[in-house]
């Protein structure tokens, strides 16, 4: 999805001026004027020639047609050049977009006759930097937060006293971190109960490439420890080596380090409260030494050096199911936040923030239809926002019997790739469609295949356990199997 607030601010600094206009190109934002290139709220690193033939393409193909080779050569090279070098060119194109020649989204190959665009280029109106909500999946902004009282409490009991982590839950998107910087904002300002600070650490950085051993992954999480500190690179190395020479167990060289991050910086004693942040903890399914990070990080909780810590822990996978097999007991003393799900009124508000016309029976629909995921209900108010439509408008555009999938189009064919990858490595039994088809009252699904799924936010674990239903409509009529 595209993130025009952050990107609102990049160009606002080089255009001098608080209006703008942006042109989109699928799920890629671009700025003419300065030649810059946006997908979800990242620059692309498009630079040179191939940079030069995508805007090309953009300002004087955008109707569809086949742009030639000769017409590349006169327009961007102004030169002969040999057609192995324009492939390149095109190649390199495709690479940043993302877009594989053997399943093209953007860039449409016409034999030897050349390329033309395969999604149309529309201009946004005009703008306020003001005017655009966040985009979804972008940073946290306390102007856009909708509260979620029973889960806020929660968290802020856990952060009153030591020894019991929280771990919060839900699908990719559904607000996990959210949640968690609001909650540490406001415990930030309590002076009855102050935090001191927090410290967030990917679990996916430390275990992507795979550690060939405990010592080094614990030494990545040490790194990274530091990292968020704030300790310069230098200093960091420096500290990490020292607290990994003496020959103890990795657990123990990595205690010593969270120690002395506790209580860096204040008295003997009276060390304010710090939260310990891990976030993407799924990432640790599958990876071979997963329970031994879960037995330290309950060790870690009934520690009495370790007063000054609280423990949350963000994953897509709730508790009970999460290392499927992993029978750590950090999993029985947990405080567990599900945030899978909003409620209407919170939906509601959230049509509020983003200045789109809602009636509760739209917000209903919208809800139902994506199983009251906050994420993909962002994904629609942020596009009837960018676009000055109403609630009612977008859910009109969706009409799955034409595969017409409105705001939601560009979602769908992420997910659609990443579950081809999945299918590739054997993880799914069945073509996708037909397992949601079967999922709807709930089916069972080996954990291998369930936890990848529910990670990917297309199935739910039901009451019963070994049984997953399909998360919401939304994925069903996308992925339906056609009758033959």
């Amino acid at each position: 999805m595209l993130d025009l607030s952050l990107i609102n601010n990049c160009l606002g600094e080089s255009s001098g001026g608080e209006i703008m206009a942006l042109l989109t190109f699928g799920d890629f934002v671009l700025d003419t004027a300065q030649k810059r290139v946006y997908r979800h709220h990242r620059r692309v690193g498009l630079a040179g020639m191939p940079l030069e033939v995508f805007y090309y393409l953009i300002e004087h193909a955008a109707d569809g047609r086949i742009v030639t080779r000769d017409e590349l050569r006169k327009q961007i090279w102004r030169c002969k050049v040999e057609d192995v070098t324009i492939r390149s060119c095109i190649g390199n194109l495709r690479e940043a977009l993302g877009d594989p020649v053997a399943h093209p989204r953007y860039l449409g190959t016409q034999g030897r006759a050349g390329w033309r665009l395969l999604r149309p280029v529309s201009r946004l109106p005009m703008h306020s930097r003001s005017a655009l909500p966040p985009a979804p999946g972008g940073a946290y902004d306390a102007a856009c937060y909708v509260t979620r009282p029973a889960e806020e409490h929660v968290l802020s009991s856990c952060m009153q006293l030591p020894g019991r982590a929280a771990v919060i839950f839900g699908p990719p998107g559904s607000g996990k971190r959210l949640l968690i910087e609001h909650t540490i904002a406001q415990a930030l300002q309590d002076e009855s109960a102050p935090l001191g600070r927090a410290l967030r650490v990917s679990v996916r950085s430390a275990v992507e490439p795979p550690a060939t051993s405990l010592d080094a992954l614990l030494k990545e999480l040490g790194r990274l420890l530091l990292q968020a500190s704030g300790q310069p690179d230098k200093d960091s190395h420096r500290t990490l080596e020292t607290f990994w020479s003496p020959p103890i167990l990795a657990k123990e060289k990595l205690r010593e380090l969270v120690l002395h991050l506790l209580s860096s910086g204040a008295p003997s004693g009276k060390s304010p409260p710090i939260a310990l942040v891990f976030c993407e903890a799924d990432r640790l399914a599958g990876c071979r030494f997963q329970e031994d990070v879960f037995n330290m990080l309950r060790a870690w909780q009934e520690d009495p050096f370790f007063d000054a810590m609280r423990l949350l822990i963000e994953t897509n996978l709730p508790s009970h199911l999460f290392p499927m097999g992993c029978q750590s007991s950090l999993w029985t003393k947990v405080h567990r936040v599900d945030v899978s799900r909003i409620k209407r009124e919170q939906l509601s508000r959230l049509a509020v923030l983003h200045n789109v016309q809602a009636s509760k029976l739209e917000c209903d629909r919208l809800g139902e239809l994506v199983g009251w995921n906050v994420y993909l209900c962002r994904v629609a108010l942020f596009h009837a926002a960018v676009h000055g439509m109403s609630l009612g408008a977008v859910l009109a555009a969706y009409k799955p019997e034409q595969r017409a999938f409105s705001a939601f189009a560009d979602h769908l064919e992420d997910l659609n790739h990443d579950l081809e990858r999945l299918d590739a490595t054997g993880a799914l039994s069945k073509p996708i469609g037909s397992l949601l088809k079967e999922a709807v009252d709930g089916v069972s699904l080996p954990p291998e295949t369930a936890w990848r799924l529910m990670r990917k936010g297309v199935v739910a674990a039901t009451e019963t356990r070994g049984q997953f239903r399909s998360r919401c409509p939304l994925y069903r009529d996308f992925f339906r199997v056609e009758p033959s």
